[in-house]
């Protein structure tokens, strides 16, 4: 598939514009479509950026699919819609040093014309500039609720859960994720209260779950890395809360189990965080 326009910007609206076209297309083609994965590349112009995942969050308000988005490494990201590319770019060159005194491809109505009588296995779209306008001012009406996130170069992996925050991966298919809010929490819709975290014993953390703790007067989380004798032996992730992502690092602390620590323990599986 290919979509040709005469608005020349290749924004976050344009793209969720296209989409719209896309996806009815391929709802056609398969009815029983339920759930997009997006693989691209991290260009924040139009993909890893606020905007792009706030209409992420929306994927099935908007669509009525479920979707997760996937980032390429740096270089890693060529792929079959590379080849459709370069076939129309290539053809649409060759038609224009064909003609003499007219039929040279000058305008983007031309170029799609071109593409639906000549090139064939390739789906194309037009849309106006005047769509696309149009679309924006609807676009910004969802952008002004959201906020933007710091850590989105390190991680590749986006799921939208159905409180409209997303589950953040460093890969895909990770075991360890993160939950970031894309929105306050007065405008985030349908929002659920969090559970009451149960009491548990100390000999409920085992190690290879992750724990939130109170150090130097600041929130971390860390990695169990051992228990011995009540204390708590732990890898923390920098930066410290309140942040929207943590990463693992070398530093290391000891956890008292008499030294009044406040801690929260979540398992490397699960969800569920329980006060300790």
């Amino acid at each position: 598939m290919c979509v040709v326009s005469d608005h020349l910007q290749h924004t976050t609206v344009v793209v969720h514009r296209f989409q719209q076209d896309v996806l009815q297309y391929m709802k056609q083609l398969w009815p029983w479509l339920k759930k997009i994965f997006y693989f691209s590349d991290g260009a924040a112009s139009q993909y890893k950026n606020y905007k792009n995942f706030t209409n992420l969050v929306y994927r099935k308000d908007d669509f009525g699919l479920n979707a997760e988005w996937h980032f390429f490494a740096t270089s890693h990201g060529k792929n079959a819609c590379d080849g459709v590319g370069g076939t129309i770019k290539r053809e649409a060159a060759r038609a224009s040093l064909h003609a003499v005194t007219t039929g040279h491809i000058l305008t983007p109505m031309q170029l799609y014309d071109l593409g639906c009588q000549h090139i064939k296995n390739v789906k194309f779209f037009y849309i106006a500039k005047e769509e696309i306008i149009s679309h924006e001012v609807e676009q910004n009406k969802r952008f002004k609720d959201a906020k933007s996130m710091s850590g989105t170069r390190n991680h590749h992996c986006y799921i939208p859960s159905s409180d409209k925050s997303l589950v953040v991966m460093r890969i895909s298919g990770d075991d360890t994720s993160f939950v970031a809010k894309l929105f306050n929490t007065q405008h985030t819709p349908h929002a659920q209260a969090e559970p009451s975290p149960s009491t548990v014993t100390l000999l409920q953390c085992q190690p290879g779950k992750y724990i939130a703790f109170i150090y130097d007067g600041k929130w971390w989380i860390g990695n169990i890395l051992e228990i011995s004798e009540g204390d708590i032996r732990v890898t923390a992730m920098h930066p410290h809360a309140p942040a929207v992502f943590s990463m693992a690092s070398q530093r290391r602390h000891l956890l008292g189990s008499t030294a009044g620590h406040n801690l929260s323990c979540q398992s490397s599986h699960d969800n569920k965080w329980k006060t300790v």
